[in-house]
Order: C-alpha cells, then sequence, then structure tokens
C-alpha cells in the first residue's frame, strides 16, 4: 500500500464515491441498513468539491492496486478531518496499516480528529490505534467525539 498527494481531477469519480459508501456503511452498521448520514454534500461531490478548494486541507490517496481510500488532513492544525476507506476493505487491516504508513510519512507531535458518537467501530478503530478520547462536541441533535494521539 502507498499513500500519494491528490494530483487531479481524474480520481473525484472514484474518490466521490468511497466517501458516499464509507460514510454510508458506517451509518449503516450503527443505526440500521436503511440509514444514511454522513457531512453535509458526502452523498453528491459536493463534499469532495469543497475539500479541494480549501487551501488548508490537504487529500492523500490510499492506493492498493487502485484508490481504496483517502484521508483528509489540516497538517497546520493536526487536524484528520476524514478517512474514508471502500468499506470493502474495512476490518482486514487495510485502515491500520494506512494510519502506520500516514503517521510515518507525517511525524507531528499530536493529530485530532472527531468521529460520531453512535460509531463504536471508528471509536474502536482510533483507540487500537493510540487515540485517546478527550471531548465532545454536539452539532444540533448529533454528537461527536473528539480523540487526540499524541506522540
Amino acid at each position: 500500500m502507498k499513500i500519494v498527494e491528490y494530483a487531479g481531477d481524474k480520481e473525484d469519480f472514484v474518490l466521490a464515491k468511497i466517501i458516499r459508501t464509507s460514510f454510508d456503511a458506517d451509518t449503516a452498521c450503527h443505526l440500521g441498513a436503511d440509514k444514511r448520514d454522513g457531512p453535509s454534500g458526502y452523498h453528491n461531490g459536493e463534499l469532495l468539491k469543497r475539500v479541494k478548494q480549501d487551501p488548508d486541507l490537504s487529500l492523500y490517496l490510499l492506493q492498493e492496486n487502485g484508490i481504496i481510500g483517502l484521508i483528509v488532513a489540516n497538517p497546520s492544525k493536526h487536524q484528520i478531518c476524514f478517512f474514508c476507506l471502500d468499506p470493502d476493505f474495512i476490518g482486514k487491516g487495510v485502515g491500520t496499516l494506512a494510519w502506520q504508513l500516514f503517521e510515518k510519512r507525517f511525524p507531528v507531535d499530536y493529530w485530532i480528529l472527531e468521529t460520531p458518537a453512535y460509531s463504536l467501530r471508528n471509536q474502536r478503530f482510533y483507540e487500537k490505534n493510540g487515540f485517546k478520547k478527550i471531548g465532545e462536541k454536539w452539532y444540533s441533535k448529533d454528537l461527536s467525539y473528539i480523540y487526540q494521539k499524541k506522540f
């Protein structure tokens, strides 16, 4: 597996699909097969468009015989905004390997991120990879947990 920086629009269709299916699979896993949820614009490519237009964000592709995921980060704030993996690769150690490669490529003092309170699978993943829950954040009626990993 390798991590490469986003290079151009040719990957957008695949990236938009991974974003949509990743958020939908996570929501369905915890709230029911018919449930769909994610950040504004995740389902129609608008989220990807906003990420690409934000000069503070960096987009990295996870590649293993094609694109299988992505990490969106704000390196100056040590913030992981999105870590999306094609659902076909979840539970196979790919996310852990991707995170380890990302850590090695970007050695910093800490990383911080949020994940929905209902997403127990995400919480287990981050805790297994050394993150600690350090707070909570409410969005209207939805609760997210804030995680941090210090080095």
